[in-house]
């Protein structure tokens, strides 16, 4: 119980440290959003690393193991699919409210520095830190709980996961973090579930980096994507497609729970 304690603290501390961001960047701060976010992430990582070194008999071991070759793929996969369904999800809600999309994204710029800073740490550093976090820490001891108890963890860490990204892809971390959940209760391998964040996050991180880098930095935003010119059935047809296939590879995780778990 008393583990437990320590980690809803140290969740209830992070998003703390969010809502400070939040706030310091929407008060204009004298300090830039950059420094701001940077500072920010660094004293993350230094609270999480003070938190497994002080909780270290609990968390001796992070379950990260040597992964197997096909789950490794699969694990890519995922990453890409969960990616391309929050981008379907959000087409689908863009069209039912055709202001949500220019309602939750804002037009930002930032400096080269800034970017590869991004991409370093956003696609390479956060999968493993978010992975500990909110799989590792959150879903310690599944195999001890009911299959209610088990479910209802798994949706809430997800759910924490999903306050926490508020990109146009939040729809896709929340799906993330279903099935990050699943793949690590199913294997007790941490490796996998990072590998999924990886593959989203590195894609979304490469493709900001190579916008930044090949455009203009004009206003002219002509060839920005016209969510509300979407069909509505393509991308429900799409939704659908995705899920049938990432459901197909989480049957395969699960056939295969009691093998990976062994290795």
């Amino acid at each position: 119980m008393n583990i437990r304690r320590s980690v809803l603290r140290l969740m209830i501390i992070l998003s703390i440290l969010a809502l400070f961001e939040n706030l310091f960047i929407c008060s204009n701060f004298a300090i830039s959003d950059e420094v701001i976010s940077i500072c920010k992430d660094v004293a993350h990582v230094i609270i999480l690393i003070f938190f497994l070194s002080t909780h270290r008999n609990e968390f001796s071991s992070l379950d990260i193991k040597k992964p197997q070759k096909i789950f490794v793929v699969l694990s890519v996969f995922l990453g890409f699919l969960l990616l391309s369904l929050g981008s379907a999800i959000t087409d689908l809600i863009s069209i039912i409210i055709p202001d949500f999309y220019s309602q939750n994204t804002e037009i930002a710029e930032y400096s080269t520095v800034y970017m590869v800073y991004f991409f370093i740490y956003a696609g390479i550093l956060a999968p493993i830190v978010e992975e500990i976090e909110f799989r590792r820490l959150l879903l310690d001891n599944l195999s001890s709980k009911s299959m209610r108890q088990t479910v209802s963890t798994i949706l809430a860490a997800a759910v924490m996961f999903f306050s926490i990204h508020t990109d146009q892809f939040n729809f896709g971390a929340l799906c993330l973090g279903i099935v990050s959940g699943l793949v690590y209760y199913y294997t007790r391998n941490l490796t996998y579930s990072i590998i999924i964040l990886f593959s989203g996050n590195f894609t979304v991180c490469f493709l900001a980096l190579l916008q930044f880098f090949t455009s203009e930095n004009t206003a002219d935003t002509s060839e920005n994507i016209d969510y509300q010119e979407l069909s509505f059935v393509f991308s429900l047809l799409h939704s659908i497609i995705i899920l049938m296939i990432i459901s197909f590879i989480m049957k395969y995780f699960h056939d295969k729970k009691t093998e990976c778990i062994i290795r």
